[in-house]
C-alpha cells in the first residue's frame, strides 16, 4: 500500500501548498481522502490521472477539504471517463452532496460513468475494496457554533478516519475540535499517524506517541506561519522522537511494506 500528499496546506490558501488531500493506493484501487479547492489542478502536477481515481472519501465539508468535488468530476467528464466513482461521506451529507453536484450542472443520470454514493455512520467498517477497510468516528470540529437555524443540525458533521490495508493501518484525524480528537480509535502501533497543526498544540503530539506509539507521525495541514512555527518546535524540542515526526510536502509519498 502506498499513499501520496496530494494537497497538505490549511484553510489558508498558499502558493506553496495545496489544499487538503491524500491519494491512498492499496494496488487494487485508488482512494482519494478528501479533495480540497483546487484537486483538479493538483492531481495533474502529480501526473494522476483523473481517471484512475476509484473511490472518494470526505471527512467534512469545509471548503479546504470538499470544494474540488465539481470541478474534479467537471475533469473527469471532459476526459471520457468510464469507469464508475465511488463516494464515501457520512449519511447525512449524501443528499447535500448531490445538491451542490447538481448547482454545478452535473447530474448523475447524464454522466458517462456511474457515480456510486456510500453513506458511512460512525464506527463501522467499510470496505473499499479487497484489501481496504475504514472505519469513521466522529469528532468535534464541525458543530453548529453559531447557532445557525437555517441548516439541519444533522448536517454538523466532520470525521476522523482508520483506514486498514492488507499490511499497515493508518489513522487520519482531519481537522479536530479539541484535544480528546486526537485519540478516538483503541488501535495501538498503527504504522502511520496523520494529523494537521491548525487546530493543535505541538505539545500533544507528546501524549499522542505515548497512547498510539506509531511508527510515524505526519503533519499536515500546514500555513505558511505555522511551518515556520513547527520547524522551530522540532528544533527545540526534547521529549520526542523527531525522526519518527515528518513535516509533510505536497506529492510526498510513502510506501508501507
Amino acid at each position: 500500500m502506498k499513499l501520496q500528499f496530494i494537497g497538505t496546506g490549511s484553510g489558508q490558501t498558499s502558493l506553496k501548498r495545496n489544499h487538503s488531500s491524500i491519494l491512498i493506493d492499496s494496488l487494487d484501487s485508488k482512494l482519494l481522502v478528501d479533495c480540497g479547492d483546487g484537486i483538479s489542478k493538483a492531481l495533474l502536477k502529480n501526473n494522476i490521472s483523473f481517471k484512475s481515481i476509484d473511490s472518494i472519501l470526505f471527512t467534512h465539508y469545509h471548503a479546504d477539504h470538499f470544494s474540488g468535488i465539481s470541478t474534479l468530476i467537471t475533469q473527469m467528464k471532459l476526459n471520457d471517463r468510464k469507469n464508475e466513482l465511488k463516494i464515501f461521506t457520512h449519511k447525512n451529507l449524501v443528499e447535500p452532496l448531490k445538491e451542490f453536484l447538481h448547482t454545478c450542472y452535473l447530474f448523475e443520470d447524464k454522466l458517462e460513468f456511474e457515480i456510486k454514493f456510500f453513506g458511512y455512520e460512525f464506527d463501522k467498517d467499510y470496505k473499499v475494496d479487497k484489501k481496504l477497510y475504514f472505519t469513521a468516528k466522529q469528532n468535534s470540529h464541525i458543530r453548529n457554533k453559531y447557532k445557525v437555524n437555517s441548516i439541519d443540525e444533522n448536517r454538523f458533521v466532520s470525521a476522523s478516519i482508520l483506514l486498514t490495508g492488507e499490511n499497515a493501518k493508518i489513522i487520519y484525524t482531519s481537522d479536530i475540535g479539541e484535544k480528546e480528537d486526537l485519540f478516538l480509535f483503541e488501535t495501538r502501533e498503527p504504522e502511520i499517524y496523520i494529523t494537521e497543526t491548525t487546530h493543535i498544540e505541538l505539545e500533544w503530539l507528546s501524549e499522542v506517541v505515548n497512547f498510539y506509539r506509531p511508527k510515524q507521525i505526519f503533519l499536515t495541514h500546514i500555513s505558511d506561519e505555522d511551518e515556520r512555527k513547527i520547524t522551530v518546535f522540532l528544533k527545540n524540542q526534547t521529549f520526542l522522537d523527531t525522526e519518527k515526526i515528518v513535516v509533510t510536502e505536497d506529492g510526498q509519498y510513502v510506501t508501507l511494506s
